[in-house]
């Protein structure tokens, strides 16, 4: 069994503590398994939203835990979001 505080990658990085501001040294950690769904989202006015974030990288700080012992972890992170609102909501070519 793999020892958790020695990542099969070895890299150590400069990643921002993100609750303290400081600049530590990290590991890459590589995701194993992932689910990303989407969210779905009615608003009243009609208008239909997805939303999902994407996972770029994980970050494990060095020798930093949170509050319940668990090691502190930053992420890389992207959002992919649509709107489709209905033809009411929308302006059309000839409103340019």
């Amino acid at each position: 069994m793999e020892n958790p505080e020695k990542p099969s990658s070895p890299l150590i990085v400069k990643v921002k503590n993100a609750k303290t501001g400081e600049i530590q040294d990290g590991h890459i950690v590589k995701v194993a398994e992932a689910r990303e769904p989407f969210a779905y989202l009615k608003l009243e006015d009609g208008t239909e939203v997805t939303m999902r974030t994407n996972v770029v990288q994980i970050f494990r700080l060095i020798d930093t835990w949170d509050d319940n012992g668990n090691p502190s972890y930053n992420f890389e992170i992207s959002s992919t979001i649509t709107v489709n609102s209905p033809p009411e909501l929308k302006k059309s070519a000839s409103e340019d």
